[in-house]
């Protein structure tokens, strides 16, 4: 029986041994999955890491598109502020150029009347020597 014994006892060990190599086999392809595990958590780290500063740099530049926006703003509210004030420049001289020609054309029919006048009391005169003559 020893050696019934032995025999069968070799088989479980070499059974066992089996399952220590399908083990060693499952156990390599477990660290190979978890070699690659950690190959993409450190890829997803650095992509992480990258985007973090394109979404910085991002925030950055809508900062400033903001500041240049009001920026801009600024400059076309004082834009239209010059605009408004040349406008009422316009009509303010519009407004005394017209005050002028009334003034001048009043000055001109004054001038013709009294030189109308002055005509008529110079015929007077003429005609009051000639019939007095």
């Amino acid at each position: 029986m020893a050696e019934s014994d032995l025999e069968s006892r070799v088989a479980r060990l070499e059974a066992s041994l089996d399952i220590l190599r399908r083990l060693e086999t499952k156990m390599d392809e477990v660290t190979e999955i978890a070699r690659q595990i950690a190959a993409m958590e450190q890829k997803h780290q650095s992509q992480s890491n990258a985007l973090e500063r394109v979404f910085g740099n991002l925030d950055k530049v809508r900062s400033r598109l903001d500041a240049e926006e009001e920026a801009r703003m600024a400059a076309e509210r004082r834009l239209d502020s010059w605009v408004n004030r040349g406008k009422g420049a316009w009509w303010a001289a519009s407004f005394l150029w017209g005050g002028i020609q009334a003034v001048v054309g009043g000055a001109v029919v004054w001038l013709f009347d009294r030189i109308t006048q002055l005509h008529d009391t110079v015929l007077l005169l003429e005609q009051a020597v000639k019939n007095g003559q």
